[in-house]
């Protein structure tokens, strides 16, 4: 099997300055997530696809763009930047945590 390396980091220009607490952003750069990063992303009880994505670019992006003012850019561009992150992995899938949460409650419903 031959090695694959990871993507190129990518620059998405947001087409409107995003203003966060006295800062403005004007670009998000991501590269490669680690492991520890996708399942940190992916281990909030609750979280929609959506969120899960911010939490990454949140983790990962070289602006250091804090996640009040992810939550403000255009969906496009969430989008474009999770369709990114499919080139070279699949949807991160529930932490182990989660999992056993999952279960918990499935017991306490059981048991009333």
């Amino acid at each position: 099997m031959d090695w694959t390396p990871p993507p190129t980091p990518m620059t998405w220009t947001l087409p409107t300055p995003v203003t966060f607490e006295n800062q403005s952003y004007a670009s998000v750069t991501v590269g490669c997530p680690t492991a520890s990063d996708l399942l940190k992303a992916a281990d909030v009880p609750g979280a929609s696809a959506v969120d899960v994505t911010l939490r990454l670019i949140e983790a990962i992006n070289v602006e250091r763009v804090p996640y009040g003012a992810l939550r403000e850019m255009p969906a496009f561009v969430v989008e474009q930047i999770g369709s990114y992150f499919d080139m070279f992995m699949g949807a991160p899938l529930p932490g182990p945590l989660e999992a056993w949460r999952k279960a918990e409650t499935a017991r306490r419903v059981a048991a009333t």
